[in-house]
């Protein structure tokens, strides 16, 4: 069923003119408050609650850190159905979240977010799934292996622990200890 009202979230506020939304990057982020949003957000099962919580914001900093936390089909669904202009500003807000981790996510807490300009400045290896060699794409969640030179997508992270297979910690070019990728589960100490 869609959603009753608008179903673009900048038609969100017919009211408000575009140039009203603003960025207000605060001094500090409350993580207490940024965890409680979190979970509140991954508890969300339908699409009409996802967009509720974006109809109360005005600020556009705050919409990209919700839209970044929010569950991957939630967030791809936002993305594609904003105008032209506010997707790629609240893009950009979410690039910088990536690019300055350490102030808006300090113990690495929240989703790794794929934009293409975040994508650019990983090293090639992390740019596409250490499982399926498929590129990111814009809004998909990024899952870093332990060897922190590789990534994963969710669902293919998801797929493997369902196979009882351990991606994270599985074979990649980078991996030093010498286990080949038929006999690493073997050989590798616990």
């Amino acid at each position: 069923m869609p959603p009753s009202g608008p179903t673009k979230v900048s038609d969100y506020r017919r009211s408000m003119n575009d140039k009203d939304l603003k960025w207000n990057e605060p001094e500090e982020i409350d993580q207490w408050k940024r965890m409680q949003t979190y979970i509140a957000l991954l508890s969300k099962k339908e699409w009409n609650s996802i967009y509720e919580v974006i109809l109360t914001m005005d600020d556009l900093f705050d919409i990209a850190l919700t839209i970044n936390d929010m569950p991957e089909y939630f967030r791809e669904k936002l993305l594609s159905r904003m105008k032209y202009h506010i997707y790629h500003t609240v893009v950009d807000y979410i690039t910088e979240i990536q690019m300055n981790k350490g102030k808006f996510d300090p113990n690495s807490l929240f989703p790794v977010v794929a934009t293409p300009q975040f994508l650019e400045t990983l090293p090639k290896p992390m740019r596409r799934c250490n499982v399926c060699y498929q590129g990111f794409s814009g809004g998909k969640d990024i899952i870093q292996k332990y060897c922190g030179r590789h990534a994963l997508h969710r669902h293919c992270l998801m797929r493997q622990m369902e196979r009882n297979d351990l991606p994270l910690h599985g074979p990649c070019d980078c991996n030093t200890a010498g286990y080949g990728p038929s006999g690493w589960r073997k050989e590798m100490p616990l």
